[in-house]
């Protein structure tokens, strides 16, 4: 194998699981908030969908984003999405009851599966600005000659393995809690969450009134 090829693998992979287990985005709360209750095929799920749409913004970063950067209709959607998004995601955590971990919950459903899957995609797909930081990783990846991205190839192999990457980096999350799960209180995840579904609800009502004043 190309030694260039192996370094796109390899750096895609780590980038991938790292920005799973590392980004607090609303993706990575749901994930948490659901293993946290013992919904752990649920939580796989929402991982899958997340991690697939990874995969569609990071192949596009790498051959429209140039295009879209300098779009004011995608600066637009970006900014409703995302405060949407915020705002929806913050406004579950803090109605949302916390189920207790103790208790037997029956997430072993294929349609439970596909809708939690769903949540994954959507909560990714919404949030646009992805495509952009996508795009600024690899640019900057690319700057310091880390990777170089010549061809189909390698933007394919860039886009298959972050999709990995993001895959093993939610499943990882989801054993860590599931080990560690018995160290918290169910009032210590409850209260975290509504702190958090607070704080969104504040940042979406921030980015959209700071947006619309720019209007």
């Amino acid at each position: 194998m190309d030694s260039n090829v192996l370094i796109v693998v390899l750096c895609s992979f780590i980038i991938g699981f790292l920005a799973t287990i590392f980004a607090s985005g609303p993706t990575s709360l749901l994930i948490i908030k659901n293993s946290s209750s013992g919904r752990y095929k649920k939580a796989f799920f929402i991982t899958l969908g997340a991690s697939a749409a990874e995969f569609i913004y990071c192949f596009s970063s790498l051959t429209v984003v140039d295009a879209l950067s300098e779009n004011s209709l995608f600066s637009f959607a970006t900014n409703v999405l995302t405060s949407v998004l915020f705002f929806a995601v913050g406004v579950y955590l803090l109605l949302s009851k916390h189920q207790n971990k103790n208790k037997n919950v029956d997430d072993n459903t294929v349609s439970s599966g596909f809708s939690s899957f769903f949540v994954g995609l959507v909560t990714i797909l919404f949030n646009p600005a992805v495509i952009l930081s996508w795009s600024a990783v690899s640019a900057f990846l690319i700057s310091i000659n880390v990777i170089s991205i010549n061809g189909n190839l390698e933007i394919a192999l860039f886009s298959v393995f972050v999709f990995l990457g993001s895959v093993f980096g939610g499943s990882t999350l989801i054993f860590l809690i599931k080990r560690f799960n018995h160290l918290f209180s169910d009032f210590v995840f409850s209260f975290f969450f509504k702190s958090v579904g607070f704080i969104l609800v504040f940042l979406a009502l921030y980015i959209f009134l700071n947006f619309y004043s720019l209007i």
